[in-house]
C-alpha cells in the first residue's frame, strides 16, 4: 500500500520535514504513478525504516537524550544545542 509523504509523518510521528529529509538522503524510496504526479511511500518501506533504525534509549529518559540518539541515528545534525 502506498501513502502520501504527510500521511507518512503522520504514520511514523514525525514532521513533514523529517520525511522530506529522509527521502533527499535516500533512507527512503519514494514511488509516482506518472511523473508529475504527488510522490507516495510504501508503508512497508516505512516499517523497514524504523525498525532497520530504531533508537533505543532508557525508560524514562529526558528529551533530551532522546533528541541526540535519534539524530545520532539518522545522522541529523542536533540543532537543539545551538545558541541564539
Amino acid at each position: 500500500m502506498y501513502i502520501s509523504l504527510p500521511a507518512a509523518a503522520k504514520y511514523l510521528g514525525y514532521s513533514l520535514s523529517t520525511i522530506h529529509r529522509f527521502v533527499n538522503e535516500g533512507h527512503l524510496k519514494v514511488y509516482r504513478a506518472t511523473p508529475m504526479s504527488h510522490p507516495r511511500v510504501k508503508i512497508a518501506d516505512l516499517d523497514a525504516l524504523m525498525r532497520d533504525n530504531h533508537t533505543v534509549v532508557a525508560p524514562g529518559a529526558d528529551l533530551d537524550t532522546i533528541w541526540a540518539a535519534a539524530c545520532a541515528k539518522f545522522g541529523l545534525k542536533d540543532r537543539s544545542k545551538r545558541v541564539h
